[in-house]
């Protein structure tokens, strides 16, 4: 029996390639703040009997912008994200992490949702310099941004 491939399937097309480097920017948080969090992370495990691992301490920042995913590195846009930012004028801020919940929509299919302490009202000062960024950097801005620092994935969905 003869097998032909499918148009655009046999091996001698090359595959589009997959990104490898998602570029965004974030806010660490403070030591205190990540000892916290690295703590709440166990007491969510046992309360929601959840079973994915806790992420690693320099894991815990706030994810403010998302800048792409990039097959290869891109090291014109990392170096004018430096420069720029390094020429704006951020002041500190302050964020409440009150509430605990999944991320997103996640439903309809099995996954590994991420799991986030979450800033309700607390997160002002974040949005702001969220919104700050990107009119900077003539960025359409989420309007739907909610500081978060994401502790753990799981099978399950926490809201």
């Amino acid at each position: 029996m003869l097998q032909f491939p499918l148009p655009g399937m046999d091996r001698s097309t090359p595959q589009p390639s997959l990104p490898r480097y998602r570029l965004f920017l974030a806010v660490l948080l403070p030591d205190d703040a990540g000892t916290q969090l690295a703590a709440l992370a166990q007491e969510l495990r046992s309360e929601y009997e959840l079973y994915g691992t806790a992420l690693d301490r320099n894991r815990m920042y706030v994810s403010l912008l998302s800048l792409g995913d990039y097959i290869e590195f891109p090291y014109d846009v990392s170096r004018w994200v430096q420069n720029h930012l390094k020429a704006m004028r951020l002041t500190r801020c302050t964020a409440n992490f009150d509430r605990v919940s999944s991320l997103g929509d996640r439903s309809h299919r099995p996954c590994r949702c991420p799991i986030a302490v979450r800033a309700g009202a607390g997160g002002r000062g974040l949005k702001e310099m969220q919104r700050t960024i990107a009119s900077s950097f003539g960025i359409a801005r989420r309007s739907s941004f909610t500081p978060h620092v994401t502790r753990c994935y799981d099978h399950q969905n926490i809201r």
